[in-house]
């Protein structure tokens, strides 16, 4: 494939180069016979051609109108029109016998016998063309021509010493035949090894138009990648401005949050200390009545056994909305857990009553239990105003909890509540022996509700505090949020600007690479 697409080349540039030549030697045959007749018309007037008559300038002059009409005739036949195709193979050789006939006409008209060497400019015109055809023509018209001129023109060979120059311009013309013949071959391999490298350039002209057309393909798909980044970055710029004015709207209402949760806890420790008070008084008090009961040898009193309650909660914080949903269902639970112990200290406030009046009937005897009745009346008082004060700061932690749970809208969902499972078994088995049975029985059971409410109590101030380093966690993780969202929208410009930089490089791409591709 390589050596025909080479070969067809060589043909190409060859014809063209002989359509070149045609040209160039029809007007070096014009301009020779039309100088070659004045030059020899000069030489004849200035008697340096003495023994050439006018006749045979005249002679020549006509051979050379004669040898000029011939090939410029064919010229206008050939290189136009339905004979173009032959223009080239047939034009040359036309050329060629003109050439020749131009030297008869001068050799045998001019009538000197140095006229003969004008036959190497004639091997020379056959070597133009770069065929070896051409030239083997040439020298079988030379060999014509001189075998003619040697019958027709005394004047080409003189008698003296003829065998000598016979030898002598048989070996001129060999010479020139063989130099004719050599320059002829060497042209045409320098001719195809130009073809070669011009068909190797072409080869590589075409590679690099391919090279050129894909990086184009690249360059404008660089150009649109880079818009396309470019419309992201603004999405996603946008995207952060209003995920930071959300996460800062839910950060504040964190921090609230976190301010009332530290507030119910102070108010929670000062209500685990009253009821702490509370029992250690009713215990004073059964210790009093079972150093009492000690000489009536029945003082056994079984406390309650009771299985602690036992909460399970299971915490799957992945989100910010996550924290606000358990602190809503937590702080509603802490609002229940606070009703039970206010209904506790009501019950208490109702014993001492009745401990008080047991008291009054036991008369001299019962002025101790009166008097601890009174101090656990008014610590169950006492108790009831700090429950209430709970209560509100309650309601403040519900209300902040649905302000952020509003806030975060479709980003937070429902958590599972941990299950608070409570068994109590309380069983009182308790002996009255003689007047203190009624006293007895009041103050057990005032300790034990004191035990209950201060072991709830410390369970809701433990909650509080996990809900309190779940609000200080919920305040941070959306301070961080707030503030990867600011980087992500510092991050959003700089991709924004870098793909408009990938644009205009694109673009400068595009102009270099039309700029600079070879022409088809």
């Amino acid at each position: 494939m390589k050596e025909n697409s080479l070969a067809e080349l060589f043909n190409k540039n060859l014809t063209r180069y002989q359509k070149q030549i045609n040209v160039f030697v029809l007007q070096v045959c014009v301009g020779g016979g039309i100088m070659g007749t004045a030059m020899l018309a000069l030489l004849k007037a200035t008697n340096v051609l003495a023994n050439a008559t006018w006749l045979n300038i005249r002679n020549f002059a006509l051979f050379s109108v004669a040898g000029t009409l011939v090939p410029v005739i064919s010229y206008l036949i050939f290189a136009k029109g339905k004979h173009r195709k032959v223009y080239v193979s047939i034009f040359k050789y036309i050329l060629i016998t003109c050439s020749y006939f131009n030297y008869y006409s001068l050799a045998i008209n001019i009538p000197y016998r140095e006229i003969w060497a004008t036959i190497f400019f004639a091997f020379f015109i056959s070597t133009f063309y770069l065929d070896l055809n051409s030239v083997l023509y040439s020298i079988a018209l030379s060999i014509a021509t001189c075998t003619l001129l040697f019958f027709t023109n005394p004047y080409f060979m003189p008698e003296a010493n003829a065998s000598s120059e016979l030898v002598l311009r048989g070996i001129a013309l060999s010479f020139g035949a063989a130099s004719a013949l050599i320059t002829a071959l060497l042209s045409k391999k320098l001719l195809m090894g130009s073809s070669s490298n011009e068909l190797n350039v072409n080869k590589s002209l075409a590679t690099l138009q391919a090279v050129f057309d894909k990086a184009s393909q690249i360059s404008k798909s660089l150009s649109f990648s880079g818009e396309q980044i470019a419309s992201l970055a603004t999405q996603q710029n946008a995207s952060c401005e209003v995920m930071s004015k959300n996460s800062l709207e839910v950060s504040d209402g964190a921090v609230q949050t976190a301010s009332s949760v530290k507030e119910s806890s102070e108010l929670l420790n000062a209500l685990v200390d009253g009821i702490e008070d509370v029992m250690n008084k009713a215990d004073y008090s059964i210790k009093i009545s079972n150093e009492l009961m000690e000489d009536a040898n029945e003082g056994k009193l079984l406390v309650v056994s009771a299985a602690e309650k036992m909460m399970n909660i299971k915490e799957s914080v992945t989100a910010t909305s996550k924290s606000t949903k358990e602190l809503d269902s937590k702080a509603k639970e802490i609002n229940g857990i606070v009703d039970f112990i206010k209904q506790i200290a009501d019950q208490t406030n109702l014993l001492s009553l009745n401990a008080s009046i047991e008291a009054a009937r036991s008369g001299k005897n019962g002025r101790e239990f009166a008097v601890v009745a009174d101090e656990i009346r008014k610590l169950a008082e006492q108790s009831h105003e700090s429950l209430k004060t709970i209560n509100s700061t309650l309601n403040e932690i519900l209300h902040h909890s649905k302000r952020v749970d509003a806030l975060m809208g479709t980003s937070v969902s429902i958590v599972e509540d941990g299950v608070l499972t409570v068994n109590r078994s309380s069983e009182y088995y308790q002996k009255i022996i003689n007047k203190f049975s009624l006293a007895i029985d009041s103050l057990s059971e005032i300790s034990q509700l004191s035990k209950d409410e201060l072991d709830e109590s410390r369970k809701v101030k433990v909650f509080i505090e996990k809900v309190d380093s779940i609000a200080s966690n919920t305040s941070q993780n959306l301070e961080w949020m707030a503030a990867s969202t600011q980087e992500n929208l510092a991050a959003s410009e700089e991709l924004e600007k870098a793909a408009q930089t990938i644009s205009e490089m694109s673009k400068e791409l595009d102009m270099i690479i039309t700029s600079n591709t070879p022409d088809a």
